[in-house]
This record gives C-alpha cells, structure tokens and sequence, in this order.
C-alpha cells in the first residue's frame, strides 16, 4: 500500500507545462517567457523521447518482476513530463503501444503510470497521436472498473489528453462511449457517461440532429439503471448536453421522462458548463445588409414598405444554429432571393453590396468545400446534362477496363491508377509488411484486429518518413481482405479509421480513384450502430478532401440500392446533415432529388 500510495499523480494538462526545470532540448525558456493566450507547444522544438531512454528500456518493460517495469516506465513518465512538444519519431509508436498493453497490468503502479504516460504522449504529440486513440481507449474504458481513486483520476486526465489531441471531435470517441456505457460493471457506466460529459463541456461546435439522438437515447436508458451513480452520471451528462443545444432542441429526444428525472437534468443544466458560447437571441435586423437595403420614401401612389424583419424570418434560418452553417445557409438564402428577383422583374439592389453593378445572369458555383466562415469557392462553368452516377461508379470499380470518362457530375475525374495493373498482387506484397497481410488471412478476429493496428502504425511511420505507401494499394488489399464483409465490427471500425486518416493526410496522394473505391462500402454501413460513426468519420474526410460534390456522386447509387427501409432513413439522414454542414452550392441536386421521391 505505501508502495502504490507514493505513484505519481497524473498531471496532462499541465504537466508538460509545470515541469521543464533542467531540461534545455524541450524548450522549457521559451516557455516561461510565452505570454498569455499563446501556446507554448507552437513557440518550442520536439523532442525525440526515444533518445532519452536507455538501451534496456525494452527488456525492462517486458520483464516479469514489477519493480523493473514500474521503474522503466516511470523513467518514461518523467522524461515526458519534461517535453512540452514531442517529435512523432519512428520509435514513438513502439513506445505507445507497450504503454498501451501496460494498461491492464496486474500492478496497480505499473499501470497507473503507464496510464499517465499516455496522457503524457498525447499532450506532447497532438493530432499525430490520433491513430493511438482508437487502439488504446478501449482499455482505458475498461480499466475503469479499478476501486482505486489514484488509477481513476490518471484515466480521466488521459482520456481528457486523447480527447484534445483527436481536436475535441467527439467522433473520435464514439463507439468507444457506446461500449463504456453499455458495460456490464456499473463503475464502468458512469465513467464513460463522465468521459462523455467533460467532452462536450469542450467541443468547439454543437453535436448534429444525428449525434443528440444517438447521446440522448443512450443517456435516457442511464436514467433508469439500478446503480445510483450510473443514474446520477446520466443526469449530469443529459444536463450537458441541454446546455449545449439548448434545452428547446433537446426536448424533443426526452419524451416519456418522468417530472422529478427532468427536473434532476434541468438542474444539473444550471450548473453545467461549457466552452462554447451560449446561442445569442436573435436580434431584429433588415432582411438585406448594405445601404442599399436602408429605408427608402415610398414613391406616390405605391404600398408602404413592410416592417423589418428578424433576420433568421428574412432568410429562414434559426439562429441556433452554429455560426459558420447560418452564414452558408444565409447566403444560400439571399442566393434564391436573388435569382427569384430577376426572373419576375422585380428590383434586386436591396440584395447586391453598395456600388456592385447588377449581374448579367446567375453563374453556377463550383463544388463547396467545407470552408472557413466568409470564404467561398471558385465559381465553375454549369454543365448541360450531368450524365448519372451510375458511370462514375463503375468507373470505380476494379477490374473496368478503359479510361475512365470525366464525371461532370462529381466534381472530378475519377483516375484509377492500379486497375489494370497485372502486377498488383506483387506491389501490395512489396509496400505492406508480410505480418499484416497474414494476420488479414487469419480466422481468429484477434489476430485480424491486430493486424490492421499494425498496419495502422506502419502507415503512420512510412509518412513521417516521407516513402508512404498509395492509399489506392491499401483500399484495394482491405476490399480483399478482411474484405468488406468482415463480420467483426472492430475490425471494420479500424479499417474505416485508415480511410479516414489517410483522406486527411495530404503528404499521401489519396486520389479520387482511391475516394471512388471507399466511399460504397462506407455507405452501406452508416445504418450499423456500431460502424457508423467512423465510416461518417471517414466520408466527412474525403468531401474535406475533394468536395460533398464527388461523395454524394458516388454514394448515390450505393444508397439507392440498400433493401432495407432503416439501412435507407439512415443513410438519407446523413446526406441531410452533410447538406447542411457543406451548403448546396455547386452541387448536383438532380440526382438526388430523384434518389428520395424513389
């Protein structure tokens, strides 16, 4: 006991802040002399922590005395601690995944610090640790169970670090909540509905109409469990949530919830919060901003102006939505005004910025990206007939013989590069490691699961390296093994979070062939409870990528084509959402007006 009672006390927030005495390679001055509101890990250099370790760390950790794993580690933890930014070296993620196994160590000190050593890594590494997440969150949820407040308190703190390094996006942590909360030990309930909570008391933007019904759904069931603390972790989490969406949004998703539990999330709303600020009332405003829009004397004879309105009445849109959809909804808006205008006649300064002349006709925009608040795309010629989905999805598939034909309607030229390549077996032997590809051989979901974190690692360290390997060899072996058809959801999840990371990686040339071969596949699981937040995830990332334009393209067909009625609701709703978080600006409605009335 006094052993255990003398660990170290995690400290991720801060403690790459708080101790940099004596170590001059992290950049400590730089540090002590930044000013407020910046951040000390831009201003310092990384640091290699495998340099800091000595030769025998490895045998160290893998011994099977304690003492030498808690002392190996803890030399680890504390030359973490003295990093502020840590460099994403080739060793790193060997490094990660020992502590990773660390986790469920039969030591109580072995796996506390091998605990906060991993929040160490994730303070210290950021976006870079991300692929991490995923492979170690799920024993941290399950390490929760432990009665000791020391091993609690170090989950939280790295939970919160994995949090902040996956960019407080709570896709990131999704399923793994889905888990925790749905675990047979109560302890293991209420921390994953705490992880939960202290999660969207950060997020930089409101949960989807999707994300508060999934949340909510799950946290009403919390309601009624048996344990009092997996009740009392709802309620607080419910009355988050409220916060965030305002009470008003959420009510609908709280039917059939007894007066005195309502009254418990009310009050915990009142107490909770949150980063994001508050949703401001609207005020009323004139429907079209610029002086040209003031009020004018009414000429004889002629009806007097109407009253101003709100400007969420003018454009049709709520003001509480976040603030970067109301812009694009809004000039979506005054877009449809403009172009109504002129086809009746009527006058249209009230819609155009002092001293523009009036435009000549409307021009169609280009595809629209998911942009910054007040950017807009390039505008692009409108094309006479979009010709259907249909093509551009066989032009996706392998083994299509010929050039694949532009597709006007997606946005981009769909370019296959290994189609027909005779020798694609020998090039997907030559750029994976021979343990991966017989691991995805392996009948025991284990070895599969474990297979694609190995792959996950490699792909990782073969970027950083700058020698990555083509995403389109990567999707290519994952269609044929494990196939997409593996019936282990894990990993399904896994490959999904590849597609995602190696869409976002711009150092590798994911192309539109590579987008083309994975967006089908990630359709037809949005209706999987348990797939569907990573394969959003990863379609979010290739319309980031390239435009909503080329995702919705492809998915068309492959939504089109789903049997069952729920699999369908669900993949429509997505395609909502993306609507609204994108705009409509450029893209092909046709198509997909014609996919809902069918």
């Amino acid at each position: 006991v006094e052993e255990f009672d003398s660990a170290p006390a995690g400290s991720h927030g801060g403690a790459n802040a708080n101790n940099t005495a004596g170590n001059d390679d992290s950049g400590a001055a730089d540090h002590e002399a930044a000013a407020p509101g910046i951040d000390a890990w831009e201003l310092v250099d990384p640091v290699d922590i495998t340099k800091k370790l000595p030769d025998d760390y490895h045998e160290m950790v893998a011994s099977s005395k304690w003492k030498e794993r808690k002392d190996a580690i803890q030399q680890l933890h504390d030359s973490l601690q003295k990093a502020i930014r840590l460099q994403n070296s080739p060793g790193t993620g060997d490094l990660i995944q020992e502590l990773g196994k660390k986790i469920a160590d039969i030591n109580i000190i072995v796996a506390t610090v091998a605990i906060q050593s991993l929040g160490l890594f994730a303070s210290g590494l950021r976006q870079p640790f991300t692929p991490y997440v995923h492979s170690t969150l799920p024993a941290l949820i399950e390490r929760s169970k432990e009665r000791k407040q020391t091993v609690i308190d170090a989950i939280r703190l790295t939970t919160d670090a994995y949090f902040a390094a996956a960019g407080c996006d709570l896709s990131s942590i999704g399923d793994h909540y889905f888990t925790g909360a749905t675990h047979k030990n109560p302890q293991v309930r209420a921390e994953s509905n705490h992880f939960l909570r202290r999660c969207l008391a950060v997020v930089p933007a409101r949960p989807g109409k999707s994300d508060i019904k999934r949340y909510s759904d799950q946290l009403k069931s919390g309601l009624d469990d048996g344990d009092a603390g997996v009740r009392e972790s709802a309620a607080e989490c419910l009355g988050t949530l409220s916060k965030l969406v305002t009470a008003k949004a959420l009510e609908p998703f709280l039917e059939g919830i007894d007066k005195i539990k309502m009254d418990k999330v009310s009050e915990h709303a009142e107490k909770a919060t949150i980063k994001l600020k508050a949703a401001a009332k609207p005020k009323p405003v004139v429907a079209a901003a610029g002086p040209a829009s003031r009020a004018r004397p009414a000429a004889p004879g002629s009806r007097a102006p109407a009253p101003p309105a709100r400007q969420e009445e003018a454009v049709g849109v709520s003001a509480n939505l976040p603030p970067h959809i109301r812009a694009k909804l809004e000039a979506s808006a005054k877009a449809a005004a403009l172009k109504k205008a002129q086809r009746e006649g009527n006058p249209i300064d009230e819609f155009l910025p002092a001293n523009d002349p009036p435009p000549t006709a409307p021009a169609r925009a280009a595809p629209a990206k998911r942009l910054a608040v007040g950017t807009t795309s390039a505008a692009a010629p409108p094309a006479r007939k979009p010709p259907g989905v249909a093509s551009a999805s066989a032009a996706a598939r392998p083994g299509v013989k010929g050039k694949p034909a532009p597709a006007k309607d997606l946005g981009e030229t769909i370019k296959m590069r290994f189609a027909n390549d005779e020798s694609l077996d020998e090039k997907i032997a030559s750029a994976l490691p021979p343990s991966v590809l017989a691991g995805f051989e392996n009948s025991v979901w284990k070895a599969r699961m474990e297979a694609m974190d190995e792959l996950k690692e490699y792909l990782g360290d073969q970027s950083v390296s700058g020698s990555g390997v083509h995403p389109e060899l990567v999707i290519r072996q994952l269609a044929r093994r494990p196939g997409w058809k593996e019936s282990n959801f894990q990993v399904n999840a896994r490959a999904f979070q590849i597609i995602e990371w190696m869409a976002g990686e711009h150092s590798l040339d994911f192309t539109t062939g590579a987008a083309a071969l994975s967006v089908p596949p990630l359709v037809e699981k949005l209706g999987d409870i348990k797939l569907k937040v990573p394969a959003t995830s990863a379609l979010v990332a290739i319309a980031e990528r390239y435009s909503l334009k080329l995702v919705a393209g492809l998915a068309t067909e492959p939504i089109r084509s789903q049997k069952s009625p729920k699999v369908l609701a669900d993949c429509i709703a997505w395609l909502d959402t993306q609507l609204i978080e994108f705009g409509t600006r450029g893209l092909a409605l046709r198509p997909l007006v014609s996919m809902v009335k069918e």
